[in-house]
């Protein structure tokens, strides 16, 4: 009896360190194209990295979320400038807040 209660603890401590392992998760870049009235322009988040960009134009991250249904990013545009949130989903689009005022551009 001694043997299997050895055996048993063995095999529940590798199971236990199986689900305790870190996981690796991979870091990937997201993209997409919008239009606002005055140009077309991409974007694109780097979650590795925390970078976003408009064009060539970094943007602040404050936040960011990643889940089957897409990657959502909240942060600020340039210094004092609107407050942002890129959904990169199904339903792609930027929302720009500034002074309570939402602007929404489309994306692709």
């Amino acid at each position: 009896m001694p043997k299997l209660a050895w055996s048993f603890s063995n095999t529940a401590l590798a199971a236990l360190c199986v689900t305790l392992a870190p996981q690796a998760v991979m870091a990937r870049e997201v993209a997409m194209t919008c239009t606002n009235p005055r140009q077309e322009y991409r974007v694109r988040f780097d979650d590795a990295k925390r970078q976003f960009f408009a064009n060539d134009t970094w943007y602040q991250v404050y936040s960011f979320t990643t889940n089957p249904r897409g990657t959502t990013v909240s942060g600020q545009t340039v210094q004092d400038g609107p407050r942002f949130n890129a959904y990169f989903g199904a339903q792609k689009r930027m929302e720009y807040n500034s002074g309570g005022e939402i602007q929404t551009d489309l994306c692709r």
